[in-house]
């Protein structure tokens, strides 16, 4: 399950999204517009000093499930990515949320 080891998962995947100098986020909503990353910029993000949470049980998970962390109090929980299952497809797919991704990024700084 994704709730296992969640911590070298979260490295792993951030590790993965930040595998090239630069990170170029573009979005749509409200209004288009981009940002770019100098990942060697980027803090390094200790994933153990945070605890996480989930908004599915390993029973009750169906299709997605999202992942919230909370680095600190101050910051509270943040609503960080999502695990989704196809029925059509073997394992399950992790998306960042990006926005909330970069806020974290932008507090560790």
């Amino acid at each position: 399950m994704a709730q296992e080891r969640i911590v070298a998962k979260m490295t792993r995947y951030l590790d993965a999204l930040l595998t090239c100098d630069y990170l170029l986020w573009l979005w749509l909503k409200p209004t288009p517009g981009y940002r770019v990353f100098r990942t060697s910029k980027l803090p390094k993000v200790d994933w153990n000093q945070g605890e996480f949470y989930f908004t599915q049980t390993p029973a009750s998970w169906k299709e997605g499930c999202t992942v919230r962390y909370e680095p600190t109090a101050e910051l509270g929980r943040i609503s960080i990515g999502e695990f989704q299952i196809h029925k059509n497809r073997a394992g399950f797919k992790f998306r960042f949320k990006m926005k909330e991704l970069v806020r974290l990024l932008d507090e560790l700084k």
